[in-house]
């Protein structure tokens, strides 16, 4: 849903609280991470555990790549990673160096 959309449909909703919206897409870079060796790539930087037991579908949280805070989305067998935009440069240079040690092209997981 577009920020826009999303803001006018919340307006339509009557509540009785303070409620802000802000659109924070601009701030944020967004990396899809698949393929068979996915978790093992996110593993190197990453605490959580990432087993589809531990970390199911559609779930989400925050964490550390690399000593980044980032938010991390699974959706189905791929994840998203969302950082920063000013740190794009160095969580793309972790990407290159992880995927090296794990012998994965890291062109083929940027988007």
């Amino acid at each position: 849903m577009a920020p826009i959309e999303a803001r006018r449909r919340l307006e339509r909703v009557r509540i009785d609280m303070l409620l802000h919206i802000a659109d924070f897409t601009d701030a944020w870079s967004r990396w899809r991470v698949d393929g068979p060796r996915a978790r093992d790539v996110l593993a190197k930087g990453c605490s959580l555990d990432l087993h589809p037991r531990a970390f199911q579908d559609a779930t989400c949280a925050g964490t550390q790549l690399d000593r980044i805070h980032v938010l991390l989305v699974r959706q189905g067998d791929q994840f998203a990673l969302h950082a920063e935009r000013a740190l794009s440069r160095h969580i793309w240079l972790w990407f290159q160096q992880a995927t090296a040690e794990l012998c994965v092209d890291a062109a083929e997981q940027r988007q």
